[in-house]
C-alpha cells in the first residue's frame, strides 16, 4: 500500500472521530470558526440543514449562521462546509499543501498546522 492509499485508509477508519472532534471545535469556537467561510461555503452548510436563507454578502451569511444555526446543527453545518476542503487535503497530502495560498483561500484558522 502506498502512502496515499494508507492516508485514505487511516482517514476512513477514523472519519467519525475526526468529524466529531472537528465539529466540537467549531461549535466551541463558533464565531471564530465561521469568520473565514465564504458565501458559497455558507450556502453549502445551509443546504445541508435544508435551509435557504438569502445570503447577500459574506458578512450577512455570517450573521445568519450565528443567529439561525442551532447548537445541535453546528457540527452538521461544519462538516458540509469543510467536506471538500478535507477531501482535497487527503488527496494532495501534506507535502502538496501550500500553506500561504491556503491561508488566503480558506483562512488562517482552517489552514493552520499544529
Amino acid at each position: 500500500m502506498n502512502d496515499h492509499d494508507q492516508r485514505i485508509q487511516i482517514y476512513i477508519a477514523n472519519a467519525g472521530e475526526f468529524w466529531e472532534a472537528y465539529g466540537d471545535y467549531a461549535t466551541s469556537n463558533w464565531n471564530t470558526a465561521i469568520q473565514e467561510l465564504s458565501k458559497t461555503e455558507f450556502a453549502e452548510g445551509f443546504a445541508a440543514l435544508q435551509l435557504k436563507p438569502q445570503l447577500k454578502t459574506d458578512s450577512h451569511a455570517r450573521r445568519e449562521a450565528a443567529q439561525k444555526i442551532s447548537l445541535a446543527d453546528r457540527p452538521i453545518f461544519w462538516k458540509a462546509v469543510n467536506r471538500a476542503f478535507v477531501q482535497y487535503l487527503l488527496e494532495i497530502g501534506v507535502l502538496g499543501w501550500p500553506p500561504i495560498e491556503y491561508a488566503k483561500q480558506y483562512g488562517n484558522s482552517r489552514s493552520e498546522t499544529k
